[in-house]
């Protein structure tokens, strides 16, 4: 049988000795190559730097949207919130982006100044 022979079972093993001598050497020349370039410290670098990056994506949308109620309440002389969740509307849906309550609107009225 093709295998079962103890020298080609030896030449296996010395075979898959060998690769894992190889990426074993591969590793640690990369860990070396990496610390000498600093790369590992650029990635870190990098990471926190998405971090921040995020957080002040989270601050703009949320400046923006606080900005486009600001528009609606003084358009429509009220701040626009969902009757059934509550939501603060900012851009005037037919349904709430949250819950999907249909949602009408009213344009402001002027004050009659007719009236006594």
């Amino acid at each position: 049988m093709l295998g079962t022979e103890p020298h080609s079972l030896a030449g296996i093993v010395v075979l898959v000795t060998i690769m894992a001598i190889l990426v074993l050497l591969l590793l640690i020349c990369r860990e070396i190559v990496c610390w000498y370039f600093k790369i590992n410290e650029h990635i870190q670098d990098q990471w926190k730097q998405l971090v921040v990056m995020r957080k002040i994506l989270t601050i703009l949308q949320e400046m923006q949207k606080n900005d486009q109620a600001d528009r609606n309440e003084r358009r429509l002389g009220r701040r626009l919130l969902c009757p059934e969740c509550g939501e603060d509307i900012t851009h005037m849906p037919q349904n709430c982006p949250k819950c999907g309550k249909e949602l009408v609107y009213k344009e402001k009225s002027e004050p009659d100044t007719n009236a006594a």
